[in-house]
């Protein structure tokens, strides 16, 4: 057998890079991300304070909606059990 390592394209760069290079993403059909980890680091320095904007956005209202989730679950349980 050959010792030769898989290669896939940055979408981003557009070279060529071992798969080692690449983060995973499950929801990929690769299970792999299409940018190398070098090219995300720099996205993410880039767009720090986009990123956390949209991160606060997104986290607050569905965690509050998780916590209502728990809430109502704890008082149907207890009320199932006495």
């Amino acid at each position: 057998m050959k010792d030769e390592k898989q290669i896939k394209k940055c979408c981003k760069c557009k070279q060529y890079k071992i798969l080692d290079q690449f983060s995973k993403n499950r929801t990929k059909k690769s299970g792999l991300n299409n940018y190398c980890r070098k090219c995300s680091k720099e996205y993410r320095i880039l767009n720090k304070e986009k990123l956390q904007i949209y991160t606060k956005e997104y986290t607050n209202p569905n965690q509050l909606f998780k916590k209502k989730d728990t809430r109502e679950k704890e008082k149907e349980t207890t009320q199932k059990t006495t």
